[in-house]
């Protein structure tokens, strides 16, 4: 026969979370994510900004190597008349060493990444700077590198700055690419000030 033992008193007066703990805590966990959704989201965007900015420049370095590699003129096009982030890299002369597509790259279907270019000479200066350019601005645009990897001289609307901005929220950072004559790119923060910060654009 079982024997029925009596717990030890601390034991039976162990008892479950009780609703108003419960309504407590789901409160608290929903305040929480009111707060750290919108913050998560700009989060996000930043990044989109930032990766998309980072594989234009990596697109710009490829047509101009492709340029010196091939000993041709290879010209870097941005397609898109809205801004979404595509280009078509291709030979401006076709010939069996030099196809007229090399490289090309689609808008991504979530991405609110946007670009806006400037042909401008004076585009990288600090006060040309401080005034974003309006995605979609400037687009469909070109530009083109010589076989010694330098911008095609006089070559006309060649660009040479390429602002990516977010098609959804003014407060995402921006990012700027400055395109030199001689063929540099740089990627900058129009924001970031103090001419010794190397994310800085001065």
């Amino acid at each position: 026969m079982l024997s029925l033992r009596r717990l030890p008193r601390c034991c039976s007066e162990l008892r479950g979370i009780s609703l108003i703990e419960t309504m407590i805590t789901l409160g608290i966990a929903a305040l929480v994510l009111t707060l750290g959704v919108p913050a998560f989201g700009n989060w996000v965007r930043n990044a989109q900004v930032r990766s998309s900015a980072e594989a234009l420049r990596a697109a710009l370095q490829f047509a101009r190597g492709q340029a010196v590699q091939r000993n041709a003129l290879v010209r870097l096009a941005l397609t898109d008349a809205a801004g979404t982030v595509s280009w078509r890299t291709g030979c401006v002369r076709v010939m069996a060493s030099c196809p007229a597509l090399l490289q090309t790259q689609s808008a991504g279907a979530a991405s609110t990444a946007r670009l806006g270019v400037s042909t401008s000479a004076g585009s990288a200066t600090t006060a040309a700077l401080s005034n974003p350019i309006a995605a979609g601005s400037g687009l469909p645009g070109a530009i083109s590198f010589t076989a010694t990897g330098t911008v095609l001289a006089g070559s006309i609307n060649a660009i040479t700055r390429i602002d990516v901005t977010d098609a959804v929220n003014t407060d995402v950072r921006r990012i700027s690419l400055l395109i030199g004559s001689a063929g540099m790119i740089r990627l900058c923060d129009p924001l970031a000030a103090g001419a010794n910060n190397p994310q800085g654009c001065s």
